[in-house]
């Protein structure tokens, strides 16, 4: 380092506020602006007097003020913004480009990891994604390069936390740790870091929650050489307090103190394994780290012992404060494994009863009493005080009758509570024929159905029976590499189905979730569900976007399997002695049907579809039926499709294993070349193919007193009597010349 480099500790100090967005307000210029100050005056009369200039006189700065913040004082500075007033063509071209390269980089953030299945590569694209050549423009101002870089890092570390989440540790041990090692080596340096000493305080946590203890502690000597190197040969100032720059180092290292004491305390491990535990002594109760600490002072207070450390994460989870939330101690067990979640005992609570008023208290009350944590009065800390409180879908989770009026009412009052806002609409409900109601407008005419060509190794499926970790380490890769291809199709589908048990339950909430951002609904089979006295579940999961509560949302349908197939029984015993039963809850006798929107649907896991009462109940009922499968017998499940498409006079949605195939989209039409819309079979990789299904054409010919030429075959004897009333439409006429 030479003598004259220059650094800005207040760039750590005060931080760069990883959250801040930037604006770009494109509009006509009807009010013929010719100055930034118009622009705002413009803003101001519009803002119902919640903006205004501080200083009407200099015009710098702008103030924000609302009933509610009375006490605070919220200020934007004026001097960064800028006003472009562009015409002709050629602005609307330069417009145009920097709206598709601002989509070019969201894509990125809409897009699930792809984990590399090579680690060494790791190294070299995070070096790409710090350096500082060759960025394009994204803004007006040309490239802004701290920014570009910051954000391609965090895609980076986004990717690697989601692993975290959604593997274990095992699974991806050489990525993650080629990642760390390729942090220290290129993100913990001067003057990189501070460009990205924002993210410090995740990898930490990274690392502390995978054990990947040889790694921290290589984190925090690099952190205390860069110390040293900033205090030997750099040159430091507080950049807004001129003069005041007394004791800078000494102050920046309590804060490296604090961050790293604090998020090791936040991810440390509840519960160690052998390895773990023997490694961390291995490199923090060493006499060489001993000597580290000795050596620099702002480690002095540093704690190596497990059982302290663990009660602090423990403290920490029960506020809300870990790095695990507080909210995953009530969600199923099969969503997180409940990894990083202390015991019940270490739970602190408060008695908020007086405190709040009656609408929040209750709501939360619900909450804690929805996932048994309700002490005579007292309400945990991590629900009054939550950072990261329950979403809608958690709390179709934690009810256990959500679709009932009761059921409803309670989500409603704890989404209050939680969120502070009550419903807008219409929240699903099951009215009074048994069907399932779940807001969202849309046009219904035609709808998008995209089928994956998906395969599960077998040894996966013998594992998710016997409670073993998937031998399958691609799956992971492969399912979000076909979800990316799915995401990134410019003919967008509606809803996209995989087969029975294709996906991990603990994954497939975060998909679901990538998904209804671009407005499509997930169907698939979850891995088996373990429960007491060694019942298995056998569920289809339909994740369906909603506007119930005046904007997009997801609610998340579980359907279990009623009675298992006689080769499944056959296997579920003979390996690991369960049974498969479903929920008492799930008991149902006829399929339960589902209105998303104007389209009626319902669902059948596999075998299923063999049982003519169900085939027969769903008659008049449905416009398709989704059949998720795990199937050999294609051959027969052959000719249940094509009689199922006639007798229920709907369109059949078929969806089996890429390693059997005959995945299908099958229609009622009158001629036989147009009944198979998709059908699917083979192939060494996993792929997918929309289809296109026809809802109001369907309609229009079957509310027909009798069907009329037309595309599809007549409906089946008896079919007006059992049409549903909310099913019919003006029906379709006969054309004349």
């Amino acid at each position: 380092m030479s003598g004259d480099v220059h650094v800005r500790i207040c760039e750590h100090l005060g931080g760069r506020f990883p959250g801040v967005t930037r604006l770009l307000l494109v509009m006509k210029n009807g009010s013929n602006f010719s100055t930034r100050t118009e622009v705002w005056e413009w803003i101001f009369s519009r803002s119902h007097g919640q903006l205004k200039w501080k200083d009407t006189d200099s015009k710098a700065i702008v103030n924000y003020s609302t009933k509610y913040l009375k006490n605070s004082c919220i200020e934007f500075i004026n001097t960064k913004n800028k006003v472009f007033i562009l015409e002709g063509d050629s602005g609307k071209t330069l417009v145009n480009s920097i709206e598709r390269e601002i989509k070019a980089r969201s894509s990125e953030w809409r897009a699930l990891p792809d984990l590399p299945d090579n680690p060494t590569c790791i190294a070299t694209t995070l070096l790409s994604a710090t350096q500082t050549d060759g960025e394009s423009a994204d803004n007006l101002r040309k490239a802004d390069v701290f920014s570009m870089r910051r954000a391609k890092f965090a895609i980076k570390l986004r990717d690697f936390e989601a692993y975290e989440r959604d593997l274990f540790p095992d699974d991806w041990q050489k990525q993650r740790r080629a990642f760390l090692e390729a942090c220290i080596q290129h993100v913990l340096v001067l003057p990189t870091f501070f460009n990205l000493s924002i993210y410090l305080p995740r990898l930490i946590r990274l690392a502390t929650a995978c054990e990947d203890f040889a790694e921290l502690r290589k984190i925090i000597e690099r952190l205390t050489e860069l110390v040293k190197d900033v205090d030997k040969h750099c040159q430091t100032e507080i950049k807004s307090c001129d003069g005041i720059n007394t004791a800078i180092i000494s102050k920046w290292q309590e804060q490296i103190r604090r961050i790293i004491d604090e998020n090791i305390k936040m991810a440390f491990p509840i519960h160690l394994t052998r390895s773990g535990k023997k490694q961390w002594n291995d490199e923090f109760k060493s006499n060489a780290f001993l000597k580290t600490c000795n050596d620099t002072w702002f480690l002095s207070e540093f704690i190596s012992d497990v059982n302290e450390l663990q009660k602090q994460q423990a403290r920490l989870f029960s506020h809300d404060l870990a790095y695990m939330p507080f909210r995953f101690i009530g969600l199923p067990k099969e969503l997180n494994g409940h990894r990083g979640i202390p015991e019940k005992k270490y739970i602190r609570y408060l008695d908020a009863s007086t405190l709040l008023p009656n609408k929040i208290y209750s709501g939360l009350e619900l909450v804690s009493k929805s996932i048994n944590f309700f002490r005579e009065d007292k309400l945990p800390f991590g629900i009054l005080f939550s950072t990261r409180p329950f979403d809608l879908t958690d709390l179709y989770f934690l009810n256990t009758d959500p679709y009932s009026q009761e059921g409803s009412d309670d989500i409603t009052k704890s989404i209050l509570a939680l969120r502070g806002f009550s419903s807008e609409k219409k929240m699903p409900l099951r009215n009074n024929e048994n069907v399932l109601e779940v807001s969202l407008n849309r046009d219904n005419t035609k709808l998008h159905v995209a089928l994956a060509s998906w395969k599960t190794d077998n040894n996966s499926w013998i594992a998710s029976i016997t409670k073993n970790n998937d031998p399958d380490l691609t799956r992971y890769r492969r399912v979000t590499f076909l979800l990316n291809e799915v995401l990134n199709s410019s003919a967008r589908p509606d809803y996209l189905i995989f087969p029975e048990l294709a996906i991990p339950a603990r994954w497939f909430l975060r998909f679901a979730k990538k998904l209804q951002r671009r407005g499509i609904s997930l169907i698939a089979g979850v891995e088996y569900l373990h429960r007491p006295n060694n019942i298995v579940n056998n569920q289809v999961w339909a994740a369906l976007s909603h506007d119930g509560l005046g904007f997009l949302s997801m609610i998340v349908i579980r359907q279990d399997k009623q009675i298992a197939a006689i080769k499944e029984e056959e296997k579920l015993h003979q390996l690991a002695g369960v049974k498969l039963r479903p929920e008492p809850k799930n008991l149902w006798e006829t399929p339960p049907v589902i209105r998303h929107g104007d389209f009626f649907f319902a669902l059948l896991v596999c075998s299923e579809l063999t049982n003519i009462t169900y085939r027969a109940a769903l008659c008049g009922k449905i416009d398709a039926l989704f059949v998720p499968e795990w199937n050999k017998d294609t051959e027969t499940f052959n000719a249940l499709v094509e009689s199922a498409a006639l007798d229920i006079h709907a369109y059949i949605i078929q969806c089996n294993d890429r390693q059997y195939g005959d995945s299908r989209i099958r229609a009622p039409y009158k001629d036989s070349w147009k009944r198979d819309l998709v059908r699917l079979k083979g192939g060494v990789t996993d792929y997918f193919v929309i289809g296109e299904i026809d809802i109001m054409s369907l309609r229009k010919f079957q509310s027909s007193y009798r069907s009329p030429d037309g595309s599809f075959k007549p409906v089946p004897d008896g079919f007006d009597l059992k049409l549903a009333y909310e099913r019919k439409v003006l029906p379709q006429g006969n054309n004349h010349t």
